[in-house]
C-alpha cells in the first residue's frame, strides 16, 4: 500500500472512531453524574470526554494495536452481534 493512501486510510479510520467514541463517552459521563442533579450534567459530559481521551492515549502508549473503540461497554454489542 502506498504511504499516502495508508495515511489517508488511517486519518479516515481515526475520524470514524472519534465519531463513535465521542458521543458514547459523553453519554456515559452524563449518565454517571445525572443522579447528582442538573448542575452536574455538563460536568459529566466533560468527564466522559476526558476519560475517553485518556484511556485511548494510555492504550496506544502501552502498545495496543487492536481496532477497539475505547469506551465502556462497546465490546458487548460487537461480541453479541457476531
Amino acid at each position: 500500500m502506498k504511504p499516502a493512501s495508508q495515511a489517508r486510510n488511517d486519518i479516515f479510520g481515526g475520524l470514524v472512531s472519534a465519531a463513535v467514541a465521542i458521543p458514547l463517552a459523553t453519554g456515559y459521563g452524563m449518565f454517571a453524574l445525572s443522579a447528582l442533579g442538573e448542575y452536574y450534567f455538563a460536568d459529566g459530559a466533560l468527564a466522559g470526554l476526558a476519560t475517553a481521551f485518556v484511556v485511548a492515549i494510555v492504550c496506544v502508549v502501552l502498545g495496543d494495536r487492536t481496532t477497539t473503540v475505547y469506551a465502556r461497554g462497546s465490546t458487548v454489542p460487537s461480541s453479541s452481534a457476531s
